[in-house]
């Protein structure tokens, strides 16, 4: 069976997941092998574009956060 759970060797993260209508967008920060991290923002390009383009996502609820474990990079 096939895990869905990323998991990196000698770091725990852990993955939040973006809330839909939330203002800020959470995503996983990557500045290097030993630096990850988990950041939001709510300034990621011009809001009137991305609202303007029809997109209908589908909508995933996720309970519980997702936590990433990794022992070596």
């Amino acid at each position: 069976m096939v895990s869905r759970k990323p998991v990196l060797p000698g770091r725990s993260v852990t993955w939040e997941p973006t809330t839909p209508n939330s203002k800020e967008l959470k995503y996983l920060y990557i500045g290097g092998p030993k630096n990850l991290e988990m950041r939001s923002s709510d300034k990621l390009g011009d809001p009137d574009f991305w609202d303007s383009l029809p997109i209908n996502e589908k909508q995933v609820k996720v309970d519980t956060p997702i936590n990433v474990i990794h022992s070596e990079l």
